[in-house]
C-alpha cells in the first residue's frame, strides 16, 4: 500500500490525482486482458492479471508522456555509437587485408553484425515517426514482453497476426483507429 504522505510530498500531485490513476489503470487492466484472450491463439497463453496491470501501467504511461520512442537516444550518444560501429568496421577490413581466414571473417562479420543490432535501438531516428506508429510500436513491444513472459512470444507481423490484433485493440480502446493493414505495416518497418 502507498504511503497518502507520500504522495503528497510529491511536487503538483494530490493523492486523490494518484489513486485516480491507480483506478483507471485497473479498469484498463481488465480490457488489456479482453484483448489479450481476443488476439490471442490456443498457442498463445494469456498473461497473468498482474503482467496485464503492468501492460495496463505502461500503455497509461504512454498516453500521458508519450512514446519512449518519442524520446530518442540524444545526438551525441548517437553518434558515437555509429563512429563505434564504423571503427569495428574499419578494423574487419584491416584484418581482412593481412589475409585472415574465412574463418577469421564470419567472426568478425558476426561480431558485427551483433554489435549493430545491440544498438539499432540508440541509433533509431524517431523523428521519422509519425504519433501513431509511435504509439503503436511501444504498445506492441510491451505485448511482446508480456507474452513472452506467458511462455510464447507471437512473432508473425500480419494484419491477422496476435501482436497487430491486440495492437488494433489496445489502440481502439484508447480512441485511435487504425487499420490492421496499417499497424502491421508499421510494426514491420520498426
Amino acid at each position: 500500500m502507498v504511503d497518502k504522505l507520500e504522495v503528497l510530498k510529491r511536487p503538483g500531485k494530490s493523492a486523490a490525482d494518484f489513486f485516480a490513476k491507480k483506478d483507471q489503470v485497473r479498469i484498463l487492466a481488465s480490457d488489456v486482458r479482453i484483448w489479450f484472450r481476443s488476439a490471442g491463439t490456443p498457442r498463445l497463453t494469456v498473461p497473468t492479471v498482474e503482467t496485464c496491470e503492468r501492460v495496463a501501467a505502461r500503455i497509461n504511461q504512454i498516453l500521458e508522456y508519450g512514446s519512449p520512442i518519442a524520446h530518442p537516444v540524444p545526438s551525441e550518444v548517437s553518434r558515437y555509437f555509429k563512429l563505434g560501429l564504423t571503427h569495428l568496421k574499419r578494423a574487419r577490413d584491416a584484418v581482412a587485408a593481412l589475409g585472415a581466414t574465412d574463418g577469421a571473417m564470419s567472426l568478425w562479420d558476426a561480431q558485427i553484425a551483433a554489435a549493430e543490432t545491440a544498438l539499432q535501438p540508440f541509433i533509431f531516428n524517431a523523428a521519422s515517426l509519425g504519433a501513431g506508429e509511435q504509439f503503436c510500436q511501444s504498445v506492441a513491444a510491451v505485448a511482446r514482453l508480456a507474452w513472452q513472459s506467458a511462455g510464447r512470444e507471437p512473432r508473425d507481423l500480419g494484419p491477422a497476426s496476435p501482436l497487430v490484433k491486440f495492437t488494433v485493440a489496445a489502440a481502439d480502446g484508447c480512441g485511435f483507429s487504425y487499420k490492421a493493414e496499417t499497424v502491421s505495416a508499421w510494426l514491420r518497418r520498426g
